[in-house]
Parts: structure tokens; C-alpha cells; sequence
């Protein structure tokens, strides 16, 4: 019989779970010691951590795992969270292995389990709130040129952009996108504003699996590894796009953006 998330426990072998996927990367791992990993979540809305080792995906694990999609899992392992950070606020981590099953299901529910924090909330967030990721929404109203962190590695990985969200009620958040989620921001933003029908009109944007930190000094929403994903004017189920921009326009007024969103040159940080 199929559980709830929150109904695992260490005590127990055989665990039978239908679950959702919200975000997957690493799939298939890029080195023979890694490993894919996921963000799961169950028809309540409790998210949890989940690491499939290469020797399981070796064995007959599917490599066709889908975002969005539903699937019924079995036959896998329950331990303590060992990811160097966490995503979820599960007390526990699935590990796939060798004999875990995983079977498309029809979908359970229809939502995008979508977890939500106020923009006020976030610049005023404890070091508790900083442990798993987070979803904002809100629309965009400045973007800085693209800088380069003198610690980073190659030249994809150094490079950054802040830009800054405001939303329905005039509160501002700034966001850091890092690496190729900085070329993924860029890429989406300037092909939006460089678009035939586009017209100065408001941007939206939601940001999913983001963690709430600070960069020089101020608090932010940045990507982390894997998990982060962007996206602009997006429909989902969960949020009335309409609804939430007539929410906007009669709060903040007319958007205008700003001549200067030069997001193509760089500029060198020491953060």
C-alpha cells in the first residue's frame, strides 16, 4: 500500500510512494562516482531530497525520468539527508539503489507544489530559512551587465548577473543567478525584450528552487547546484498569470524599463 512522505521512517525496509518530480539534474551522471538527484514531492506538498548512484542507475533504473512527471517508486532506501546542501525540509532522504522500481502513474494532482516566500520574508529570513530552496514570483524591474567572480573557475562558471524583482504590493528582491544559470537568465531576458511584439510592458518571472543568501552583503535569492530553473511570462496551474499582473499594474503603476539593461557586458567582482 502506497504512504505519504511524511510516513517514512528508518524502521521500515519496503517503502511503496507515489511522487512527483519537480526538478532532476545530474541525469545521467557526467562521472562514474556521481550521482543523479532529485527534488520529489507527494500529493500533500511535502518535498523531499532524493540520489540515485550510478550503480543503480546501471542496473534498470530509467534514464527517461521527466520533470512534471508522476511516478510510483519502490524498494528503496530511507536515510538521514547527506547532500552538502539541502533542498527539502524532509527529515529524511530517498537513496535510490540497485532494486528500486520506478513506474509512470497518471497524475495524482494537478498542482505545481509551488513554495512561495514574500519578498519581505526572504530580505528578512533567519539562517533556518536559508537551509532549503524556495520559490519566488515577480516581476522584473532592473538588470545589471553580467560580472565575473575572481574565485571562480572556468570562464562560464565565474560569471554572474543580478537583477531585481518587484512585486504586487512594491516590495523589491534582488536575485543572482550564477554560471549557467546566468547564461540561461541572459539568453531568456534579452530574447524576450528583443522580441517583434515586445512593447515595454511589465515582465514576469518566477523563480523556482533559488536559495535564500546574501551577496555583498545584501540578502538575496542565488542559484545553487542543479536544482535552480527560471521562468518568463510562464502559465502554470498554480498561478493566474493574468490575475497576478492586473494585481501588479493597479499596485505599482506604468513599468518602464530602463534603457541601460545592457545584460552583455561584463564587469569584474571580488564577492
Amino acid at each position: 500500500m502506497a504512504v505519504l512522505l511524511s510516513d517514512l521512517n528508518r524502521r521500515k525496509k519496503k517503502w511503496l510512494v507515489f511522487v512527483k518530480v519537480l526538478s532532476i539534474w545530474n541525469n545521467p551522471p557526467k562521472h562514474p562516482n556521481d550521482q543523479t538527484t532529485m527534488i520529489l514531492v507527494d500529493e500533500t506538498g511535502q518535498r523531499i531530497d532524493a540520489t540515485v548512484p550510478t550503480i543503480a542507475i546501471k542496473r534498470n533504473f530509467p534514464r527517461e525520468l521527466r520533470e512534471g512527471q508522476w511516478y510510483l517508486l519502490s524498494e528503496f532506501d530511507v536515510i538521514p539527508p547527506s547532500l552538502p546542501e539541502r533542498n527539502s525540509d524532509h527529515f529524511y532522504q530517498i537513496n535510490c539503489n540497485r532494486n528500486t522500481e520506478v513506474d509512470p502513474v497518471r497524475p495524482i494532482s494537478q498542482s505545481d507544489f509551488f513554495n512561495c516566500v514574500d519578498f519581505f520574508s526572504i530580505n528578512n529570513a533567519s539562517e533556518e530559512d536559508k537551509q532549503y530552496v524556495v520559490d519566488v514570483c515577480g516581476v522584473v524591474v532592473s538588470v545589471s551587465p553580467v560580472g565575473k567572480l575572481l574565485e571562480g573557475g572556468s570562464d562560464i562558471d565565474s560569471r554572474y548577473v543580478t537583477f531585481t524583482l518587484k512585486d504586487t504590493i512594491g516590495h523589491y528582491l534582488n536575485c543572482v543567478a550564477k554560471g549557467n544559470f546566468c547564461e540561461e537568465f541572459v539568453r531568456k531576458y534579452s530574447r524576450r525584450i528583443s522580441d517583434v511584439d515586445y512593447h515595454n510592458e511589465p515582465i514576469m518571472i518566477v523563480l523556482r528552487f533559488w536559495r535564500i543568501s546574501l551577496f555583498q552583503g545584501k540578502p538575496c535569492l542565488i542559484t545553487g547546484v542543479g536544482c535552480p530553473r527560471i521562468f518568463f511570462d510562464p502559465n502554470f496551474h498554480d498561478i493566474n498569470r493574468h490575475k497576478f499582473m492586473k494585481c501588479y499594474t493597479q499596485g505599482n503603476g506604468e513599468f518602464t524599463p530602463s534603457d541601460d539593461d545592457d545584460v552583455f557586458m561584463e564587469e569584474v567582482d571580488s564577492n
